[in-house]
């Protein structure tokens, strides 16, 4: 005769748990990845945690290489665009709630210049606070409005400086 001794224990909704945390997360990667625009997480000193696929794109690098950048790898370093100018916008996020602001912008392996729209967004894991940069290039618009400045100042001298009277009728 043998005896067995043991115990039996009902996993099943450990695994229901381990299966619906890891579709959560499936689900939370695929969002993260398919934006148009460039998410960047960054720690309160400015390091970067990590980004989307956009990110890799537009600033023509790799994720592991961008894991190691902090803000002044992107930043234009122009007077007004510095790493210390963006940790501090970083940190008026931190204290201050959600900002949103036009920054001049720098692809980090062409060193190419280009503007963009970011939204800075304070959250905290694990009672670490941390600060989402959603980053949108805004390069064409800005061009867009550029030209026509240009053209309103263009008409504006013609108009000024007309001897004829001039109007416009609708």
């Amino acid at each position: 005769v043998l005896f067995l001794d043991g115990v039996i224990l009902d996993v099943t909704d450990k695994k229901k748990s381990e299966a619906n945390l890891k579709r959560t997360e499936q689900m939370y990667t695929a969002i993260f990845n398919s934006t148009n625009d460039a998410i960047f997480i960054h720690a309160s000193d400015g390091r970067v945690i990590d980004v989307n696929e956009r990110m890799c794109r537009i600033f023509e690098c790799t994720r592991e290489e961008a894991r190691r950048y902090s803000v002044k790898d992107i930043s234009s370093g122009d007077p007004g665009y510095t790493q210390a100018e963006a940790l501090t916008r970083i940190n008026d996020a931190i204290e201050k709630g959600p900002q949103t602001f036009e920054w001049l912008t720098k692809r980090r392996k062409s060193g190419e210049k280009f503007w963009s729209e970011v939204l800075l967004c304070p959250f905290s894991v694990s009672s670490e606070t941390m600060v989402m940069a959603v980053v949108r290039d805004i390069s064409e618009r800005k061009q867009a409005e550029n030209a026509m400045r240009e053209r309103e100042a263009r008409y504006r001298t013609l108009f000024e400086s007309s001897r004829d009277a001039v109007f416009v009728m609708e």
